[in-house]
């Protein structure tokens, strides 16, 4: 009996975790803006972004705001707002944003869009994950890079619109 309710509480414990940490696997997306982070931006724009984030008034936010100002508070109280992040297309209809580390994100900025681009190739990423929360997609942060492959196949967005195409750096 007593072995029944060890196997029981692992089970518990093993279904718990699953829900914390999931496989996604996608293409990497090069966008056109890549908000999402402080990584690599300047000290005047980090503090009166800080500052216009701390000192709006709640009361008069409409939900989208509020929304948004959840998520900044999130990100700060996990730590990842000084963090890097890529975005990765699942499938035509379907993106993430996935936060990582800066020695995981090192093994994927070095690869170009334009590059990319002319030998036919894309980037497939698996990564395990722990969701923060959403806006219009889901806002993941990386737990273990699993794999960065270069496989034959179309990158997107396949041409620049109006704005230039940034590259990962």
């Amino acid at each position: 009996m007593r072995y029944i309710v060890v196997l029981f509480v692992l089970t518990i414990c093993s279904c718990t975790k699953e829900h914390d940490d999931h496989l996604y696997i996608g293409e990497l997306y090069f966008n056109e803006f890549q908000l999402g982070s402080y990584y690599n931006l300047d000290d005047s724009t980090r503090t009166r972004f800080e500052y216009s984030m701390d000192t709006t008034d709640l009361s008069k936010a409409d939900s989208s705001q509020l929304k948004f100002i959840r998520l900044y508070r999130k990100f700060r109280e996990e730590g990842l707002l000084y963090k890097p992040f890529v975005d990765l297309r699942l499938n035509d209809s379907s993106f993430v944003k996935l936060y990582l580390d800066s020695s995981d994100y090192n093994k994927i900025k070095i690869h170009k869009w334009q590059d990319l681009l002319d030998r036919q190739k894309k980037v497939v990423i698996w990564g395990r994950t722990k969701e923060l929360g959403r806006l219009d997609f889901p806002l993941l942060y990386c737990t273990d890079l699993v794999d960065v492959e270069v496989k034959d196949g179309q990158t997107f967005p396949e041409r620049q619109g109006k704005f230039k195409i940034n590259d990962y750096e």
